[in-house]
């Protein structure tokens, strides 16, 4: 009875400091995806549509549970005088999983580890490490937040029972292995990065239930059939075509080891964290840092399989976090990559093997009392380090600013902070962030336009008939590049150059303003009779 009241304490602190920490995102904007791509973009997703959101992918993701959820959160956050959706639910939403994986996390460490004070150290890192901050204070990631509680929902399940039986045919027909199924199946239907859970499940009942281990993973088996539709809707829906740059096949492994150590790394050292790290692999490979983070990995495992029996928590805790990484390390392509090839939402799942590593350390510390004053230090730091980062997710703006400020040879943050410098009407900051993403990604035809757009309200419209040209070099289909240039040239007096680019446009079924229409024809009746 005191056991459970001091648990339930814990859970309550639990609560309590999450929003604490965590409140102040709920006076955040929305950034990034969270409106264009998620929740107005689509009229089915916008107008709640439960058949259409079911019956097809959104933006490369089949994740129908979460945009089901999301469609309930608008339904009451939707403001109808001013016609705008109201963040802080969102938010609200996104800290109360975080809360509720939290709290999961503390009753996975306390049935595995025993020790109460070692599952709340692991817990307090879960809750505050600066590698979580992305996936609370980013709306768009409730998806990632959603699926990692269906999935430590289904992992609590799997663990408080799998001893209770013993053979193959009584795990597969008990009633806590279909709920566990279909806890699986509700986090692959949030995110599909819950594909990696079955391998993790293995993986920990192999560590602290080895005599259950083999049973199990037959059981687990019969879960791969869920993944296969998953994974085949999602790589439909990701094409490559969209990436710049595809890995070579030889190099791929290389680049994964990169991405891991840079998540080893950060798990260590959270400091000069970014939205985005404009790490592509273009990048990856033209350093030798690949090579030699191979190196090291090969080395860490070679160490932690021969000694697995002696460090078998080190050994499980260092291969569950490459399981639940292993999607997005780049040895298959993905949507994401031409942005940066590692990013910390990735390591939200996974950040559950560094607080049982962490627990472990703990509990084995005894009566040294160094190596537990170390981890609340850590605490302590990361604390500190996330409530800080925080403020980097307050608005657009800010988010890429940081971004910016960690890495300005990026072509994604400098695109997308040319846009808030241009929403803000600082033109010629705009035009210095559209001219770094061109520089980086000449083939980029929208900061081409942008850029040309902006000469164009500072009257410089040489400079904005170049940048047009250029576009049209890249894609000389583009009906609206022409009524751009159309409506420069006119500026420029230059009404014959005008005439031809108007014609073009409503060659390629561009609608133009009828009224410019009706000025160009008068203008060239003037000048040349006609």
């Amino acid at each position: 009875m005191v056991k459970a009241n001091y648990n339930k304490v814990i859970v309550g602190l639990i609560i309590l400091f999450s929003f604490a920490f965590y409140g102040k995102t709920l006076n955040h904007q929305f950034v990034w995806d969270d409106e264009r791509s998620h929740l107005t973009k689509h009229a089915n997703v916008m107008e709640g549509k439960l058949s259409a959101i079911w019956s097809k992918p959104y933006d490369g993701m089949y994740i129908p549970v979460t945009y089901t959820i999301w469609t309930g959160i608008k339904s009451v956050a939707y403001n109808k005088q001013k016609k705008e959706l109201n963040p802080k639910l969102f938010h609200f939403a996104n800290i109360s999983i975080h809360a509720l994986n939290t709290i999961l996390v503390f009753f996975i460490l306390l049935l595995l580890i025993k020790n109460t004070n070692a599952a709340i150290i692991g817990t307090c890192l879960f809750l505050v490490h600066p590698l979580q901050v992305e996936s609370v204070a980013w709306v768009s990631e409730f998806r990632g937040l959603l699926a990692t509680l269906f999935s430590l929902l289904s992992m609590y399940v799997v663990l408080k029972n799998v001893t209770t039986v013993s053979e193959f045919k009584s795990i597969i027909k008990s009633k806590w292995f279909i709920l566990a199924t279909v806890l699986f199946v509700l986090a692959l239907l949030s995110k599909p990065s819950a594909i990696v859970l079955p391998f993790v499940l293995v993986m920990v009942i192999w560590t602290f239930y080895k005599s259950h281990w083999k049973i199990a993973a037959k059981a687990l088996l019969i879960w791969i059939l869920f993944i296969f539709p998953i994974v085949l809707l999602t790589s439909k829906s990701q094409s490559n075509e969209l990436l710049s740059f595809i890995v070579p096949v030889w190099q791929r492994p290389f680049v994964a080891a990169y991405s891991l150590v840079f998540y080893l790394y950060k798990l260590l050292l959270p400091i000069q964290l970014s939205a985005c790290y404009g790490l592509t692999p273009e990048v990856i490979v033209s350093s030798w840092w690949m090579y030699l983070a191979f190196a090291v990995l090969v080395g860490m495992f070679v160490f932690l399989f021969v000694k697995r029996d002696v460090y078998k928590i080190s050994f499980a805790s260092f291969l569950i976090i490459v399981i639940t990484v292993l999607p997005v390390l780049g040895i298959i392509s993905f949507y994401y990559q031409r942005y940066s090839n590692v990013a910390d939402r990735y390591m939200y799942f996974g950040m559950f093997a560094f607080s049982l590593f962490a627990a472990y350390l703990w509990n084995v510390a005894a009566k040294k009392n160094t190596v537990k004053y170390v981890l609340i230090v850590f605490v302590v730091a990361c604390s500190v380090l996330s409530y800080k980062q925080l403020s980097a997710w307050e608005n657009e703006f800010a988010v890429w600013n940081n971004a910016m400020e960690q890495n300005p040879n990026q072509w994604n943050a400098a695109y997308n902070r040319a846009v808030q410098y241009g929403k803000q009407g600082k033109l010629k900051e705009a035009i210095a962030d559209y001219s770094t993403a061109i520089q980086i990604k000449p083939s980029d035809k929208i900061s081409l336009v942008n850029r040309a757009n902006a000469y164009g309200m500072l009257n410089e419209f040489g400079k904005a008939i170049a940048d047009y040209s250029e576009a049209l070099k890249q894609d000389e289909n583009d009906a609206s590049i022409y009524y751009n240039r159309a409506l420069t040239y006119y500026y420029m007096k230059n009404i014959k150059a005008c005439s031809y680019d108007l014609q073009m446009s409503i060659k390629m079924g561009f609608k133009p303003d009828p009224q410019f229409v009706k000025e160009v024809k008068a203008e060239l009746k003037r000048q040349f009779g006609r």
